[in-house]
């Protein structure tokens, strides 16, 4: 559920960060998307909660940011989930805070983008105990889980994840043999449900291939898309 932009904490969220207040945190990365926007210019969309995951998991705030359709004014939305997240449930919110698809677009992927320095990388005192604070709850992969960066952005409140959207006429191909083909009703409400990247197959490659083949291939580059967002992470600058 979306509402406007507001400070009001999700019933259970402790108003108390160990940075300090949360509301204030909040506030500062709002503040900090804007200045890191070109033209200094992002609309707010308000906040919206989601709740799939794990029952044990706490709500913790993640900021994201789009522009588009192409040339279009950046857009944000604070949206307050679990860092146990379900992919799909990831990528529905995802696609419904931009109005992605009702746009003509398809998210190619979806990725964090740190403030000053990423907490994964750098080698401060700061840095070293904030990977302590997520390998004590969630673990700490190389590179990090979907699990692991949303757990790091509630540790540091650092970061927004960019969201980047490519028009659903490129996107529209197999991803085997790069022809061209109408997106069916079963295409769509997979791409509604995916911040990581569309695959599409035509008749002709699912026939050659097979379907056993097909799924493989399309298990294999969804799991790709993931490491290649995740891998963006070792880049010290994002």
């Amino acid at each position: 559920m979306t509402s406007p932009p507001s400070n009001q904490l999700p019933p259970g969220v402790s108003p108390n960060h160990p940075l300090g207040p949360l509301k204030g945190l909040i506030d500062d990365l709002r503040t900090c998307i804007k200045d890191t926007t070109e033209n200094g210019e992002s609309d707010d969309l308000g906040v919206c909660t989601i709740t799939a995951g794990d029952s044990s998991d706490a709500l913790v705030p993640v900021f994201f940011r789009c522009t588009w359709p192409a040339g279009a004014k950046s857009r944000h939305q604070l949206i307050w989930m679990k860092p146990s997240i379900p992919d799909e449930a990831f990528g529905t919110a995802v696609n419904n805070a931009f109005r992605v698809i009702e746009a003509g677009g398809i998210i190619r992927t979806t990725r964090v983008v740190w403030g000053n320095v990423n907490p994964f990388a750098h080698p401060s005192a700061d840095g070293m105990a904030a990977r302590d604070t997520v390998r004590r709850a969630v673990g700490l992969g190389h590179p990090p889980t979907q699990q692991q960066i949303i757990k790091m952005m509630e540790v540091t409140m650092n970061g927004v994840m960019q969201v980047l959207v490519e028009p659903a006429r490129d996107a529209a191909k197999c991803s085997i043999c790069g022809r061209s083909r109408p997106l069916t009703p079963k295409d769509m409400d997979y791409m509604r449900k995916s911040a990581f990247g569309p695959m599409i197959f035509c008749e002709d490659c699912v026939q050659k291939h097979g379907r056993r083949e097909i799924d493989r291939i399309h298990d294999q580059e969804d799991a790709d898309a993931k490491q290649r967002a995740q891998n963006s992470l070792s880049n010290p600058s994002e």
